[in-house]
């Protein structure tokens, strides 16, 4: 059954099955999910995601073992595995060696396609998640393709790509890169549907896979936003099939689903061979969008610590995710809320401009004076542009005040400049979102 579903042609070269059987999980006994596996090729999954974050590396790779010792497939060429690289490990002189440990706990020579997990890098030492935002380092994208590229020309892995990047992380990438990337897998299903984003990995030719295709409900990260859909329930039902999947496929992406349970593996194999009609993928279309990034990479504050080129000389360290941010002699905005006073960088570059706590009496002078200070940045150049970004009031003394939320670019896609007005976790990550992947 497993050559009834198709593959597509990656630019690496090699072919990739359209659907996966993603691995992340709670805890289960190895020898669950050495059966599970199993029981997925005897359905006929041949693609598996796993992640050195999922701690399943080591039964899919019994899982494998035990498939060629019964006969179950022909050879390991038989099967595509998708494995990950976690933010501990993304650390240029790490990378190989955490593939090699990947290798070694599946029992491989190679992996199909290795991905950076998530566009972020942690200190060094034991892979945990949840994790403490004070364990962020900048994430050097540069130095960690190099090694992801490396991992490719000694044969480690077969194709190599990312996970959860968004347009301005693969512009960022592609301008260096030697080998692109194959795939991009990010949330994507029908209430969360990307547009932006395929586009610019079409025009790209970089493949996107979608994990949450059917919003991942139950986990923290999930929602019940496609499941409960009104319209894709209407359209299920009609057509007795799993709508949500064959959207994806039809948006030329591939998808990895997650049940353990094999009558619903099955289900899950039966998108092809039948379309969806003009009218119900315009109906679709009209589902209300959720944000593209994850609320888990969100509350992580992995969006807002970056490290970008600034010039041919100097290195241009952005950090804003924490109200404890320290003072830099950079002129960098940095995240403030109405609760904290405006840090000292700010201070230092507008002393006299600006009150030193937002309150819902001064709102008016704070935003005034915040505009013509940025106005005057982009009149010198210095100040791409900025995104407004709507968001709850502040409220003091039974008076409220909207607050516009402001994301500033310098020079393309460096980031110099955040000011924000607000929870952090309320406001800049939709604001995001919404700027980037929308």
């Amino acid at each position: 059954m497993g050559e009834n579903v198709p593959s597509v042609l990656l630019s690496s070269g090699w072919k990739m099955p359209i659907v996966a059987l993603g691995t992340a999980t709670q805890p289960l006994p190895h020898q669950v999910l050495t059966s599970t596996f199993i029981d997925a090729i005897e359905v006929g999954y041949r693609h598996f995601d796993t992640a050195a974050l999922y701690k399943t590396e080591e039964p899919l790779g019994h899982a494998v073992a035990e498939a060629l010792r019964r006969g179950l497939i022909g050879t390991r060429d038989n099967l595509f595995i998708t494995s990950k690289l976690w933010c501990t490990d993304a650390h240029p002189d790490l990378v190989v060696p955490a593939l090699k440990n990947t290798l070694r706990k599946l029992g491989l020579e190679y992996v199909d396609l290795y991905l950076v997990h998530v566009p972020a890098r942690l200190k060094k030492g034991e892979m945990v998640y949840p994790f403490n935002k004070e364990d962020l380092l900048p994430f050097d994208m540069r130095g960690t393709w190099e090694a992801m590229e490396e991992c490719s020309r000694l044969g480690l892995a077969k194709s190599i790509g990312v996970s959860n990047f968004d347009c301005e992380k693969l512009s960022q990438l592609l301008g260096h890169a030697t080998i692109p990337p194959a795939v991009n897998q990010v949330k994507l299903n029908a209430a969360c549907q990307q547009r932006k984003l395929i586009d610019f990995c079409k025009e790209k030719g970089i493949h996107v896979s979608a994990w949450s295709p059917l919003g991942a409900n139950g986990t923290r990260w999930g929602s019940t936003a496609v499941m409960d859909s009104p319209i894709l329930k209407e359209i299920a039902l009609a057509k007795g099939k799993t709508v949500a999947l064959r959207w994806i496929y039809e948006q030329g992406a591939s998808v990895v689903v997650k049940s353990f349970n094999k009558g619903r593996m099955k289900e899950n194999l039966q998108i092809f061979g039948w379309e969806l009609s003009g009218e119900e993928l315009n109906k679709i279309s009209q589902i209300p969008q959720q944000r593209g990034f994850p609320d888990f990479l969100q509350e992580s504050y992995i969006l807002f610590m970056v490290l970008e080129p600034h010039s041919s000389n100097e290195s241009l360290k952005v950090q804003m995710a924490t109200e404890s941010f320290a003072p830099s002699s950079l002129p960098i905005i940095q995240t403030t809320s109405s609760s904290q006073p405006l840090p000292n960088n700010l201070i230092a570059i507008n002393s006299n401009t600006l009150p030193l706590k937002l309150t819902s009496s001064n709102y008016s002078s704070w935003q005034a004076q915040l505009d013509a200070l940025l106005l005057g940045y982009g009149l010198v150049g210095f100040v791409d542009g900025t995104y407004p970004c709507s968001s709850p009031s502040i409220e003091e003394n039974g008076k409220k005040s909207p607050k516009p939320k402001y994301l500033f670019w310098i020079r393309q896609d460096k980031l110099l400049f955040l000011a924000i007005l607000g929870s952090i976790t309320d406001t800049i990550a939709p604001m995001v979102s919404r700027s980037k992947t929308s």
